[in-house]
């Protein structure tokens, strides 16, 4: 992978945390700022929205911070291939600036699993993929 453009004009977008009326409901609002959705993770995707909320990890310990993540298949495969993980505000104030706008004020913080911080992604990160690195 090579290094990724910031706020994309065409995003591939993938929800997760998210019920499916919810997720009709943002699919509506990234088409009309240009953007595509899937519902399945793939590694053309772009962006990974999440709708997850802040929330204790296994161990109880919860977080103030509002940028955490459940650790799903869809989590764990974007971060070995480098794509955004950025929470829901990203897509409601981008739709507020009829624009897409930049990520890094968004990216995703962790995971509430471990409450381990992940590795940067996207423009802000070293704009590689891991999955190489699994064999």
């Amino acid at each position: 992978g090579g290094q990724r453009k910031s706020s994309t004009t065409a995003p591939l977008i993938l929800f997760t945390g998210l019920e499916s009326d919810e997720s009709s409901l943002y699919a509506a609002i990234a088409k009309t700022l240009g953007g595509r959705t899937t519902k399945e993770w793939r590694a053309s995707v772009t962006h990974v929205v999440s709708g997850s909320k802040c929330g204790a990890n296994a161990r109880g310990e919860a977080s103030a911070s509002a940028r955490l993540c459940g650790r799903t298949i869809k989590f764990c495969k974007s971060v070995l291939h480098g794509q955004w993980i950025v929470s829901l505000e990203w897509l409601k104030h981008s739709a507020d600036q009829k624009r897409w706008l930049n990520e890094e004020a968004y990216e995703m913080e962790g995971d509430f699993t471990t409450m381990d911080p992940v590795t940067r992604r996207g423009a802000g990160g070293s704009g590689t993929s891991h999955a190489s690195q699994l064999q």
